[in-house]
């Protein structure tokens, strides 16, 4: 490929991404089917395709985008991270537990794949185990927002809420416009019984 024909083709994907990122995924999904259109072979706009399909709440979509991301670029950690979004997104826990699980085969330095491997535990109701993995990815980066987020989670449906209250507290600061960590900030101050304190961390969170 031409070094003109591939940048222009690395222009049409950011214009995708950028779409992506600020919520219009209509636009961005029309921005890659051209930038695919031209360019089939563009691993990376599958895997935009697969992530706005995601956020579409068009699961099998998502899911074949994410195989056709994968087909053209199997040694990719992120495509397999990809995949892993798609079958959570649609329920099939045991296919995303599988993706996220190679994904990290392949790239154990991603803690973005720490935090899916999280929730897709929480979702399979595996709290522990969600737990264990949402502190590896602490482990890789301590300001992880979703990690914290995901360790918190486990934490209070563990009944171990009193541990998770340093991290609520760095979650709030990240990230005060987040409602999460003042819901459970409000849920460690019911445990505490102190009644004032929490009806003002959920009146936060609202």
């Amino acid at each position: 490929m031409a070094p003109a024909t591939q940048s222009i083709q690395e222009r049409e994907y950011d214009k995708a991404c950028l779409l992506a990122e600020q919520g219009r995924y209509a636009l961005a999904i029309q921005q890659a089917l051209a930038l695919l259109s031209v360019a089939p072979e563009h691993a990376n706009g599958h895997n935009i395709l697969s992530f706005c399909y995601a956020r579409q709440q068009k699961p099998k979509e998502a899911i074949d985008a994410a195989n056709r991301a994968i087909a053209l670029a199997p040694t990719n950690d992120f495509h397999y991270y990809r995949l892993a979004d798609a079958h959570d997104k649609a329920h099939n826990y045991e296919a995303a537990a599988a993706a996220i699980k190679t994904a990290l085969q392949l790239n154990p330095n991603r803690t973005d794949s720490y935090g899916m491997a999280s929730l897709i535990s929480h979702h399979r109701r595996q709290l522990k185990e969600a737990l264990t993995w949402a502190e590896s990815g602490l482990r890789l980066n301590p300001e992880h927002l979703t990690c914290l987020n995901l360790r918190i989670l486990a934490l209070v449906e563990l009944n171990r809420i009193e541990e998770a209250e340093p991290d609520i507290v760095r979650s709030r600061q990240l990230n005060p416009e987040q409602a999460f960590p003042h819901a459970a900030a409000g849920l460690l101050a019911l445990h505490r019984r102190e009644q004032t304190v929490a009806l003002d961390s959920f009146k936060t969170a609202l």
